[in-house]
């Protein structure tokens, strides 16, 4: 996780890095919080989750469901998949490689190109790829900007 300065957040060139962002609820009068009231809102929220899940699964209750938590957060488990996650730099090679094959085939004109490349991290750090889903693409991507030449 990262916070952003105390004085003006993250900048977003820092925001396009990272694969998630967290927007935490507030008035909308004011809708800002100093970096140490939204450390301790996410790590509270985080806190209370995984306390209610572990009393939770202590009560012998075989129909245990995670949805009736009051402090549900969705967290995906990488290390459960059969092949690791790519890289950030695969990762942006990939979205690299997908602006200019779209550039190739005219689907992204020049005023598209300030917006695409924000848009198209997101979609792929929101697919999560492993290595193998990566290296499909990867070679999608070769065989169709091999046949436009």
């Amino acid at each position: 996780m990262v916070f952003g300065r105390e004085d003006r957040g993250l900048t977003n060139d820092e925001l396009a890095l990272a694969d998630y962002h967290v927007q935490i609820p507030a008035n909308p009068a004011y809708p800002v919080l100093n970096v140490a009231s939204a450390v301790q809102v996410i790590i509270s929220t985080l806190y209370a989750y995984f306390d209610e899940q572990n009393s939770d699964k202590t009560k012998d209750d075989t129909h245990y469901n995670q949805h009736n938590l009051k402090h549900h957060l969705n967290i995906h488990h990488r290390t459960e998949w059969d092949e690791p996650a790519i890289t950030h730099a695969q990762k942006m090679g990939l979205d690299d490689a997908i602006t200019s094959l779209l550039i190739k085939l005219n689907l992204a004109r020049d005023d598209e190109l300030k917006d695409l490349p924000k848009r198209l991290s997101r979609l792929s750090s929101r697919l999560q790829l492993d290595q193998k889903e990566y290296a499909l693409l990867r070679a999608l991507l070769a065989k169709i900007d091999k046949k436009i030449g």
